[in-house]
Parts: structure tokens; sequence; C-alpha cells
């Protein structure tokens, strides 16, 4: 078993998330490291990746297991396996090939506090869901938003 790092007086690299405009389905997912572009993936909606992350980051507030996301870039997929051990959140990002999964070790690997690693992405999806109504981001998307799930954890967010 791996013990949590002590956060104590760890520096940890400054994560950015941006979702850019929806367009026929697909839309740029980019991440950003202490202001440098690590992942800049062209993900379609045929995977509900928008309803896995929401669920992860909810997860992410009080369980001690491991949430999956997979963002499909046909064929290539990247797979971000959030993870909770006692107050420090993981995160993994790996690339691969098509929907099989050799053992591959993680291109990227961060771990933090859950205002670190999760709000990030929360911050995303908040400012894509706001750049649209309803009818146009689902039609820009070409599938349901999880508008209802992101507003629960919004508020389960707001009383912490």
């Amino acid at each position: 078993m791996t013990l949590a790092p002590d956060l104590t007086n760890a520096i940890l690299p400054k994560l950015k998330v941006r979702f850019d405009e929806p367009e026929h389905g697909r839309i740029w997912l980019l991440v950003f490291a202490d202001d440098e572009k690590i992942i800049h993936k062209d993900a379609s909606h045929i995977y509900s990746s928008f309803d896995q992350l929401v669920t992860a980051l909810g997860a992410m507030l009080d369980v001690r297991e491991e949430r999956l996301v997979v963002w499909l870039e046909a064929p290539a997929e990247l797979e971000m396996r959030f993870s909770r051990r006692d107050d420090v959140i993981w995160l993994e990002i790996t690339s691969f090939d098509g929907s099989k999964r050799p053992h591959k070790e993680p291109e990227f690997t961060f771990y933090g506090s859950y205002n670190e690693i999760c709000l990030p992405f929360w911050r995303a999806l908040r400012a894509l869901e706001g750049r649209y109504s309803v009818e146009e981001l689902e039609h820009r998307w070409r599938d349901p938003f999880p508008h209802r799930e992101l507003a629960l954890l919004t508020q389960r967010l707001a009383k912490d």
C-alpha cells in the first residue's frame, strides 16, 4: 500500500483545465500544469465523459476508491483515473491507442488536495455550461450535458 505523501511543504503543480467550444459532437480538452499545456485532446461525445467526470468529482469528496473518466479521441482514448487516499486526491492520466488496456504507466501523475486536483475540472465544466443555453450546448455536444448532476455537485461544494 502506498502511503499518502506529506503535503505540508510540497510544491505542487497548479492545474488548470479548459474545454474549448464544442462543435459537431467534439470538444478540445486542455489541461495545464503550471501554465504549461500537457493535454490537448480532441474528444468525442460518444462516451459519456462529462457524466463520468461529474460523478468522479463528486465521489472524490467522500470515497476512498477510484473513478475512471475516459475521453474518446477515435480511435485513441485518454484515461483519467481519480483516486482518493486519506485527504489526498491522485490523478493519473494515460493515453491508449484504442479501447484495449494493456498495462501502461501513466504519462502524468498529480496529487494534492481536492481544491488543487478536482476544482479545476469543476471550474472548467461550469465555464462551459455558462457559455451556452441548455439547448445550444446539447446541440453542439450532440449529447445531454449533466446539468442537474453538476448543479448538485455545486451545491455540495458550496456547503464545504
